[in-house]
């Protein structure tokens, strides 16, 4: 089976994923830019590494969306189309995607229907692949962005948020799974996305499992994070139990709470006889090889906590959000309480608030409740406006 490329109808995408006999690799240089460094990441890094990273072979490159696109504008100063452009013009081939939160598109709060609608459609015209999720698995907060992927002849790719509870069953994404078919039809693809890289890897096998068993003919797209230091292992279950699509990025720039080295995912899993496919490993390589020497103009932004976070398990704070928080608390002076707020104060929030998903804008209503409860003179004392949002419905 030959790589797809840029420019192929999404139709096309779809049936040819249908038939994979590997896997396809997606690197995710964008949430690994927000994980592990606080989406600093500039452009003139990604464009050094644009021409290897579209000799390697990669499905997608995931490279705008999230909290990408306002920290460009703010802080880099960088327009997100001629972003786009530019790196277009450096890889003619690879497939773009974005992160998209629904109804709070790369936001943080609901935007009006006719904003979502504009914005999906200016940048459809760069985007290619639309990873789209709600943070509280609400199917209709994604309906406006998932039928303006489809009307720009994109490919959709919503998302079901995974977490780990007693309510969080297979069965519960399945039927999610099958809420989401009922909306968009069979052609998409269908993405587990764990952003907290939550559960074992037999957990994550099992999904996969139950998904590929209740609805055969879609492709599934798993997406996690290496927090634990375990993600390695859950794709590794992933693609044994039928995903089509898996996530990792550049070896020289992964860190601690971003996406797991390509390079040591293709390994792992060639040795158990599955192999990527259109991959060209020394590309990867060169990749690394090209922006090694960068990383270097980033260490400011890179975590106030080094190694991995088994407790991730416990605390469910995304990759996306661990950055970032820490940043907070560093500047907040509050860097000596986190044990405290991630270990205790946060896994009692979140069964107190009924255990929904960590995830934007979830992860940041959780978070500033947790901090306030412990810094505060009273659990609850000041709640934030999200907060009281969330509660009304």
């Amino acid at each position: 089976m030959n790589r797809i490329v840029y420019s192929t109808p999404a139709k096309d995408v779809i049936a040819q994923l249908r038939q994979n006999k590997g896997y396809y690799l997606t690197n995710t240089a964008r949430d690994l830019s927000q994980s592990d460094f606080k989406n600093r990441i500039l452009l003139h890094t990604d464009l050094l590494a644009a021409p290897s990273r579209d000799k390697a072979g990669y499905f997608s490159l995931e490279i705008t969306g999230g909290a990408s696109i306002h920290v460009d504008m703010l802080r880099k100063q960088v327009d997100p189309f001629t972003k786009l452009k530019l790196l277009r013009k450096k890889m003619p081939y690879t497939m773009f995607q974005t992160l998209c939160r629904g109804v709070n598109l790369f936001g943080y709060r609901p935007y009006p229907q006719n904003v979502i609608r504009f914005t999906v459609q200016q940048f459809a015209k760069y985007v290619d692949i639309w990873r789209t999720f709600d943070f509280l698995n609400h199917i209709p907060n994604m309906y406006a962005v998932l039928e303006e992927v489809a009307l720009a002849g994109k490919i959709n790719e919503p998302c079901i948020c995974f977490s780990t509870g007693e309510e969080h069953t297979n069965s519960f994404y399945v039927c999610k799974a099958k809420e989401i078919l009922s909306v968009t039809g069979k052609d998409i693809i269908l993405c587990i996305k764990n952003h907290g890289g939550l559960g074992t890897p037999k957990r994550i096998g099992d999904l996969v499992a139950s998904l590929k068993d209740a609805i055969p003919d879609i492709p599934i797209h798993y997406h996690g994070h290496n927090t634990d230091g375990n993600d390695v292992g859950r794709i590794t279950e992933a693609v044994k139990n039928g995903a089509a699509i898996i996530d990792a990025a550049d070896s020289s720039f992964t860190g601690f709470y971003g996406p797991p080295p390509a390079l040591s995912v293709i390994q792992t899993l060639k040795e158990l006889g599955y192999d990527a496919v259109g991959i060209d490993e020394e590309a990867i390589i060169e990749t690394s090889e090209a922006i090694r020497d960068e990383r270097r103009h980033y260490a400011q932004f890179e975590s106030q906590i080094k190694g991995f976070q088994p407790t991730v398990q416990i605390h469910k704070l995304p990759g996306g959000a661990m950055g970032s928080s820490l940043e907070q608390a560093s500047k907040g002076g509050f860097l000596e309480k986190m044990p405290d707020i991630l270990h205790k104060e946060l896994p009692r929030v979140q069964k107190e608030l009924g255990n929904f998903w960590s995830v934007t804008p979830g992860s940041q209503i959780l978070w500033t409740t947790a901090v306030s409860n412990v810094l505060g003179d009273e659990r609850y004392g000041n709640p934030s406006g999200d907060l009281k949002n969330l509660l009304l419905g």
